[in-house]
C-alpha cells in the first residue's frame, strides 16, 4: 500500500514539475509578455521590470513607449534645475552624466505627449554632442514616432526641441503662441528637411498667428507639405483661401482634412479640396465667410462617396432641411458624422426644426454617431408613437446654440428617446446669456435617461 502511495505521489510530482516548467516557458515568451503587460498599470509595470532580465526587457519597453514629456528622462542622465527665467539646466555635469542608463530609455520611447519645457543651452546640445561622440546617431529619441511639440517664447527653445525631431518620425503636431508664426514654420521646415523626414503619417500645425499667416501658407507651410506625400492626416488652423489650399498640391494618401479657409465660395473650396485629396474620408472646414451659408455648399465633395465626417463651421448657418438630408445621403450613404452649426453664439439664428432629426435617422440608421446642427424647438414636436425612423447607433447630439423654450422640454425628451434604439449623449454648448436654455437641454438628457432605464 505505501509502495502505490509513493509512486503516486512521485507522478504527481512529476508531473506537477513539468507544468509549471511549461508555465514558465510559456510566461517566458516575450510576445506572450508583450500581451500580458499592455493591461498593466504604470506602477504594476515599474515592478514587472524588477522580476528577472527578460521582464524587465519588455515591461521597461511597454513603460516608456509613451511619456508625457522629456523631463524626466533627460533627468535620467541628471538632475536638472529652474533658473528665475524658469529655464531648465544640468546642475552639474562636469564628470558625465548616466549615459548607459539615460540611452537605455531613450531608445525604447516611441511618443512623447507634451513637449513645452524651455531648456538651456547647456541641455539638449549638451546631449546631442554626447550622441554624436557615442556613435549613436543624430538624435537622443531615435525611435520616436510621435510628438506634440508646444512653443512659446523662446527663439532658442524653438532651435533646440526641433533637433529631436528623427528621421522615422510619422505624427507631428505644433501647437504655437501668437507671438509666432512663419519664422517658427520656417526652423520646422529645415529641422524636417535636416533629419530627412519624409513620411509623415500626421501632421497638425494649431494656433498660428494670423498677421504672419502670408508668409505661414505661401512659403513654409507649402514647402513642407511638398515634401510630405504620404500624409494621412492634416490639420492647419492658419487662414487659407481657395487658391492657397490648390497650392499645397495632391495628397493622395490623405484621409483626415481639418482647415480654416479664408473668404467666401465655399462650395468652390469643397469641390478644390475633393480634387486635390481623391481619398478623403473626413473632413472639418471653418468658414471664414460673414454671409449667410446653406448646407448645401458641401455638394462640392458629391462625388466622393467613401466620406465618414462632414462638418462645417461658419457665421450663420441657413437651417436644415429634410430635402437637403436626403439628398447628402444619396451622395454620402456611409456618413458616421455631420455637423454644420455657427463658430460664434448669436441671438438670432434660425434653427432646423426637430422633427429633421428623424430625416436624419432615416438617412443614416446605421451608420451615423455624432451629429450637430441648430435646432429650433418652437415648432411643432413630432409625437414620440409617431417616430417610424430610429438611430441603430449610440448617437451624440451636439445642440451647439440651440434656443429652448421651457414648455417643449417633455414632448422634445419624449421625441428624441423614441428616435433613438440606444440611450443618445446630448452636448449643449451655448452662449454665457442663455443659461435657461443651457438647463433645458440637461433636464431634457435626464428626461431621455430614465426613458431609457
Amino acid at each position: 500500500m505505501s509502495s502505490c502511495t509513493t509512486v503516486e505521489d512521485s507522478l504527481i510530482n512529476r508531473g506537477t514539475t513539468d507544468l509549471c516548467q511549461t508555465i514558465h516557458r510559456v510566461v517566458g515568451l516575450p510576445e506572450l509578455l508583450f500581451i500580458i503587460f499592455s493591461s498593466l498599470k504604470r506602477a504594476d509595470l515599474a515592478r514587472a521590470a524588477r522580476v528577472c532580465q527578460l521582464w524587465s526587457s519588455v515591461a521597461l519597453d511597454q513603460l516608456w513607449e509613451c511619456i508625457p514629456d522629456i523631463d524626466h528622462l533627460i533627468e535620467l542622465y541628471s538632475p536638472l534645475k529652474r533658473d528665475v527665467y524658469g529655464l531648465l539646466h544640468f546642475e552639474d555635469v562636469s564628470n558625465g552624466g548616466h549615459w548607459d542608463k539615460f540611452w537605455a530609455r531613450a531608445c525604447r520611447v516611441r511618443k512623447v505627449s507634451q513637449c513645452e519645457e524651455e531648456y538651456g543651452p547647456d541641455v539638449i546640445p549638451h546631449l546631442l554632442r554626447q550622441i554624436k561622440n557615442s556613435g549613436s546617431g543624430k538624435t537622443f529619441l531615435p525611435n520616436l514616432r510621435e510628438i506634440c511639440f508646444i512653443v512659446w517664447f523662446s527663439e532658442a527653445q524653438t532651435l533646440s526641441i526641433f533637433s529631436l525631431i528623427p528621421s522615422g518620425l510619422e505624427a507631428l503636431t505644433l501647437e504655437c503662441d501668437e507671438d509666432f508664426g512663419s519664422s517658427t514654420l520656417l526652423k520646422l521646415n529645415k529641422a524636417l528637411a535636416k533629419s530627412s523626414v519624409e513620411r509623415l503619417k500626421v501632421l497638425k500645425l494649431d494656433n498660428w498667428s494670423r498677421e504672419s499667416s502670408e508668409a505661414l501658407k505661401r512659403t513654409s507651410c507649402k514647402n513642407i507639405l511638398h515634401q510630405q506625400k504620404f500624409l494621412e492626416c492634416l490639420h492647419l488652423s492658419s487662414p487659407l483661401k481657395t487658391e492657397d489650399v490648390q497650392n499645397i498640391g495632391e495628397l493622395l494618401h490623405l484621409t483626415e482634412l481639418h482647415l480654416d479657409h479664408q473668404g467666401g465660395k465655399l462650395r468652390e473650396a469643397f469641390e478644390t479640396i475633393g480634387k486635390l485629396f481623391p481619398n478623403l474620408q473626413r473632413i472639418r472646414l471653418q468658414g471664414g465667410t460673414r454671409k449667410r451659408t446653406d448646407i448645401m455648399v458641401m455638394e462640392g465633395l458629391a462625388p466622393y462617396h467613401e466620406l465618414r465626417e462632414v462638418t462645417l463651421w461658419c457665421a450663420r448657418p441657413q437651417p436644415v432641411t429634410a430635402e437637403a438630408i436626403r439628398t447628402l445621403a444619396r451622395y454620402w450613404p456611409k456618413l458616421e458624422e455631420l455637423g454644420f452649426h455657427p463658430f460664434d453664439p448669436a441671438s438670432n439664428l434660425a434653427g432646423a426644426p426637430l422633427a429633421i432629426l428623424e430625416d436624419v435617422a432615416l438617412a443614416w440608421p446605421e451608420t451615423l454617431v455624432r451629429l450637430s446642427l441648430v435646432w429650433d424647438t418652437s415648432q411643432e414636436i413630432p409625437q414620440a408613437t409617431a417616430v417610424r425612423w430610429r438611430f441603430k447607433q449610440k448617437v451624440v447630439l451636439y445642440m451647439g446654440y440651440s434656443v429652448f423654450h421651457k414648455d417643449q422640454v417633455t414632448p422634445v425628451a419624449e421625441f428624441i428617446a423614441a428616435a433613438c434604439t440606444a440611450l443618445p449623449y446630448i452636448f449643449y454648448l451655448g452662449p454665457a446669456w442663455d443659461d435657461n436654455s443651457a438647463d433645458c437641454w440637461k433636464t431634457v438628457q435626464k428626461l431621455v435617461t430614465k426613458f431609457f432605464a
